[in-house]
């Protein structure tokens, strides 16, 4: 029995629905919600939003250079960012 083949087109649907991949929604949901929350680690973010840590550590780290959040305790392993008013 041959196995069935995937069409290009849901190869295509896969790589668009990467967990690794920053999209524009789940960063519009984090810039809405980082307003409430008083501090936010790569982890939080991980547990909240339901991705990997790498990925959480990336959205904080672009939010920081956007002007949304400040770094407020540097370490390697768990940052702390809090939002901007908040410090």
């Amino acid at each position: 029995m041959p196995k069935e083949r995937k069409s290009s087109r849901q190869r295509e649907e896969k790589r668009e629905e990467s967990v690794f991949e920053i999209s524009r929604g789940l960063l519009a949901r984090v810039k809405k919600d980082v307003e409430r929350v008083s501090y936010i680690t790569p982890y939080k973010a991980s547990v909240s939003y339901g991705i990997p840590i790498s990925v959480a550590r990336r959205l904080l780290k672009e939010l920081e250079g956007e002007g949304l959040l400040t770094l407020y305790s540097r370490s390697k392993r768990n940052p702390i960012y809090v939002p901007r008013g908040n410090q």
